[in-house]
Protein backbone atom coordinates (compact mmCIF):
# COMPACT_ATOMS: atom_id res chain seq x y z
CA UNK A 1 0.00 0.00 0.00
CA UNK A 2 1.62 3.55 -0.34
CA UNK A 3 2.05 5.06 2.88
CA UNK A 4 1.50 2.87 6.00
CA UNK A 5 -0.43 4.61 8.58
CA UNK A 6 1.27 4.88 11.69
CA UNK A 7 -0.89 3.31 14.69
CA UNK A 8 -3.15 1.07 12.64
CA UNK A 9 -1.96 -1.90 13.10
CA UNK A 10 -2.94 -5.48 14.17
CA UNK A 11 -4.59 -4.80 17.10
CA UNK A 12 -6.15 -1.23 16.22
CA UNK A 13 -9.34 -2.60 14.56
CA UNK A 14 -11.52 -4.59 16.05
CA UNK A 15 -14.16 -7.26 13.81
CA UNK A 16 -16.81 -9.11 15.22
CA UNK A 17 -17.75 -12.48 13.61
CA UNK A 18 -21.01 -13.79 13.89
CA UNK A 19 -22.66 -16.67 12.18
CA UNK A 20 -23.49 -16.57 8.25
CA UNK A 21 -26.55 -15.10 7.75
CA UNK A 22 -27.32 -13.41 10.66
CA UNK A 23 -26.52 -9.66 11.81
CA UNK A 24 -23.93 -8.01 9.73
CA UNK A 25 -20.14 -7.78 10.73
CA UNK A 26 -18.93 -4.40 12.02
CA UNK A 27 -15.08 -2.88 11.97
CA UNK A 28 -14.97 0.07 13.69
CA UNK A 29 -11.41 1.86 15.68
CA UNK A 30 -11.96 1.26 19.10
CA UNK A 31 -12.44 4.21 21.71
CA UNK A 32 -9.07 3.91 22.59
CA UNK A 33 -7.71 4.70 19.14
CA UNK A 34 -6.03 7.95 18.36
CA UNK A 35 -8.05 7.99 15.49
CA UNK A 36 -11.45 7.89 17.41
CA UNK A 37 -11.88 11.29 18.69
CA UNK A 38 -11.54 12.17 14.73
CA UNK A 39 -14.72 10.04 13.41
CA UNK A 40 -13.42 6.74 13.01
CA UNK A 41 -14.42 4.77 9.78
CA UNK A 42 -17.09 2.32 11.30
CA UNK A 43 -18.48 0.09 8.78
CA UNK A 44 -20.90 -3.25 8.22
CA UNK A 45 -20.89 -6.37 5.64
CA UNK A 46 -21.89 -9.94 5.08
CA UNK A 47 -19.21 -11.94 5.22
CA UNK A 48 -19.22 -14.24 2.06
CA UNK A 49 -19.03 -17.92 1.87
CA UNK A 50 -15.32 -19.14 1.34
CA UNK A 51 -14.37 -16.02 2.73
CA UNK A 52 -11.71 -15.52 6.07
CA UNK A 53 -10.98 -12.65 8.14
CA UNK A 54 -7.57 -11.81 9.16
CA UNK A 55 -5.84 -9.12 11.30
CA UNK A 56 -6.11 -5.88 8.98
CA UNK A 57 -2.26 -5.31 8.15
CA UNK A 58 -1.19 -1.04 8.44
CA UNK A 59 -3.40 1.20 7.01
CA UNK A 60 -6.57 -1.44 6.34
CA UNK A 61 -9.75 -0.94 8.11
CA UNK A 62 -10.48 -4.62 7.24
CA UNK A 63 -8.85 -7.42 5.90
CA UNK A 64 -10.02 -11.51 3.85
CA UNK A 65 -8.70 -13.94 2.58
CA UNK A 66 -9.51 -16.56 0.46
CA UNK A 67 -8.64 -19.92 -0.82
CA UNK A 68 -8.88 -21.69 -4.09
CA UNK A 69 -8.30 -24.86 -5.27
CA UNK A 70 -4.52 -26.15 -5.43
CA UNK A 71 -3.40 -23.96 -3.13
CA UNK A 72 -4.65 -20.63 -4.81
CA UNK A 73 -5.01 -17.64 -3.32
CA UNK A 74 -6.46 -14.04 -3.06
CA UNK A 75 -6.99 -10.92 -0.63
CA UNK A 76 -9.34 -8.68 0.31
CA UNK A 77 -8.44 -5.71 1.98
CA UNK A 78 -10.35 -2.57 2.50
CA UNK A 79 -8.53 0.99 2.82
CA UNK A 80 -10.40 4.32 3.72
CA UNK A 81 -8.18 7.44 2.66
CA UNK A 82 -8.92 11.11 3.31
CA UNK A 83 -9.00 13.61 0.50
CA UNK A 84 -8.98 11.98 -2.73
CA UNK A 85 -6.25 9.86 -2.22
CA UNK A 86 -4.87 9.86 -5.98
CA UNK A 87 -6.82 10.44 -9.21
CA UNK A 88 -8.71 7.46 -10.62
CA UNK A 89 -5.73 7.86 -13.74
CA UNK A 90 -2.84 7.22 -10.60
CA UNK A 91 -4.32 4.39 -9.15
CA UNK A 92 -5.12 2.37 -11.78
CA UNK A 93 -1.99 3.07 -14.05
CA UNK A 94 -0.40 1.84 -10.45
CA UNK A 95 -2.75 -1.15 -10.53
CA UNK A 96 -1.95 -2.19 -13.98
CA UNK A 97 2.09 -2.00 -13.31
CA UNK A 98 1.25 -4.70 -10.65
CA UNK A 99 0.36 -7.00 -13.11
CA UNK A 100 2.39 -6.26 -15.71
CA UNK A 101 0.42 -3.98 -17.98
CA UNK A 102 1.00 -0.74 -19.53
CA UNK A 103 -0.22 2.77 -18.40
CA UNK A 104 -3.51 3.88 -20.12
CA UNK A 105 -4.29 7.73 -20.06
CA UNK A 106 -7.24 10.01 -19.76
CA UNK A 107 -9.06 9.53 -22.77
CA UNK A 108 -8.77 5.73 -22.12
CA UNK A 109 -9.84 5.73 -18.69
CA UNK A 110 -13.51 5.70 -18.93
CA UNK A 111 -13.96 2.10 -20.76
CA UNK A 112 -11.78 0.92 -17.65
CA UNK A 113 -14.33 2.08 -15.20
CA UNK A 114 -17.51 -0.62 -14.67
CA UNK A 115 -20.36 0.82 -12.65
CA UNK A 116 -21.09 -1.08 -9.16
CA UNK A 117 -22.86 0.36 -5.99
CA UNK A 118 -21.44 0.15 -3.18
CA UNK A 119 -22.94 0.54 0.17
CA UNK A 120 -25.99 1.66 -1.72
CA UNK A 121 -24.31 3.93 -3.83
CA UNK A 122 -23.16 4.44 -6.97
CA UNK A 123 -19.22 3.91 -7.53
CA UNK A 124 -16.27 2.23 -10.02
CA UNK A 125 -15.13 -1.08 -10.38
CA UNK A 126 -11.41 -1.16 -12.13
CA UNK A 127 -10.29 -4.94 -13.08
CA UNK A 128 -6.51 -5.34 -14.41
CA UNK A 129 -5.25 -8.52 -15.01
CA UNK A 130 -1.89 -9.67 -16.07
CA UNK A 131 1.37 -11.06 -14.96
CA UNK A 132 2.49 -10.06 -12.02
CA UNK A 133 6.44 -8.74 -12.33
CA UNK A 134 9.00 -11.15 -11.22
CA UNK A 135 7.08 -14.18 -11.03
CA UNK A 136 5.09 -14.14 -13.85
CA UNK A 137 2.55 -15.94 -12.56
CA UNK A 138 -1.09 -14.97 -13.85
CA UNK A 139 -2.60 -12.28 -11.60
CA UNK A 140 -5.98 -10.21 -11.19
CA UNK A 141 -6.56 -7.07 -9.74
CA UNK A 142 -10.59 -6.13 -8.44
CA UNK A 143 -10.78 -2.67 -7.10
CA UNK A 144 -13.74 -0.77 -6.01
CA UNK A 145 -13.56 2.85 -5.52
CA UNK A 146 -16.14 4.91 -3.53
CA UNK A 147 -15.49 8.33 -2.47
CA UNK A 148 -17.64 9.51 0.12
CA UNK A 149 -17.89 12.48 3.02
CA UNK A 150 -14.28 13.47 2.54
CA UNK A 151 -12.94 9.96 2.26
CA UNK A 152 -11.72 7.66 -0.46
CA UNK A 153 -12.61 3.81 0.31
CA UNK A 154 -10.66 1.52 -1.75
CA UNK A 155 -11.78 -2.05 -1.73
CA UNK A 156 -9.73 -4.46 -3.25
CA UNK A 157 -8.86 -7.91 -3.90
CA UNK A 158 -5.96 -9.03 -5.64
CA UNK A 159 -4.15 -12.60 -6.58
CA UNK A 160 -4.46 -15.73 -8.67
CA UNK A 161 -5.93 -15.07 -11.87
CA UNK A 162 -8.58 -17.31 -12.24
CA UNK A 163 -9.44 -17.35 -8.71
CA UNK A 164 -9.89 -13.53 -9.10
CA UNK A 165 -12.30 -14.02 -11.69
CA UNK A 166 -14.39 -16.63 -10.28
CA UNK A 167 -14.72 -14.67 -7.14
CA UNK A 168 -15.80 -11.41 -8.92
CA UNK A 169 -19.43 -11.93 -8.88
CA UNK A 170 -18.96 -12.75 -5.23
CA UNK A 171 -16.76 -9.84 -4.56
CA UNK A 172 -19.40 -7.49 -5.83
CA UNK A 173 -21.98 -8.61 -4.17
CA UNK A 174 -19.78 -8.17 -1.35
CA UNK A 175 -19.63 -4.19 -1.92
CA UNK A 176 -24.07 -4.39 -2.23
CA UNK A 177 -23.79 -5.67 1.51
CA UNK A 178 -21.68 -2.73 2.43
CA UNK A 179 -23.06 -0.17 4.76
CA UNK A 180 -21.74 2.61 7.10
CA UNK A 181 -23.12 2.95 10.44
CA UNK A 182 -24.15 6.26 11.35
CA UNK A 183 -21.23 8.73 12.96
CA UNK A 184 -19.50 11.18 11.53
CA UNK A 185 -17.05 10.93 8.80
CA UNK A 186 -14.00 8.68 9.31
CA UNK A 187 -10.70 10.20 10.04
CA UNK A 188 -7.02 9.35 10.29
CA UNK A 189 -4.69 8.48 13.90
CA UNK A 190 -3.30 11.81 15.49
CA UNK A 191 0.06 10.04 14.42
CA UNK A 192 -0.20 9.88 10.76
CA UNK A 193 2.38 11.63 8.50
CA UNK A 194 1.26 14.98 7.55
CA UNK A 195 0.39 15.14 3.77
CA UNK A 196 0.15 11.59 3.51
CA UNK A 197 -2.69 9.80 1.49
CA UNK A 198 -2.28 9.38 -1.66
CA UNK A 199 -3.33 6.63 -3.71
CA UNK A 200 -3.62 2.55 -2.77
CA UNK A 201 -1.25 -0.16 -4.18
Amino acid sequence: MAAALAGCGRNDVEVYRVAREQAPVEAAMPAGHPGAGSGAPRLQWKLPAGWEEVAPGPMRLASFRVAGSGGKQAEVSVVPLPGLAGSNLDNVNRWRSQVGQPPVTEAELPRLAQPVEIAGQKAELYEQAGAAPGSGSGSRILVGVLRREGIAWFFKMTGDDGLVAQQKPVFVEFLKSLSFAAGPPPGLPASHPPGVGGGVK
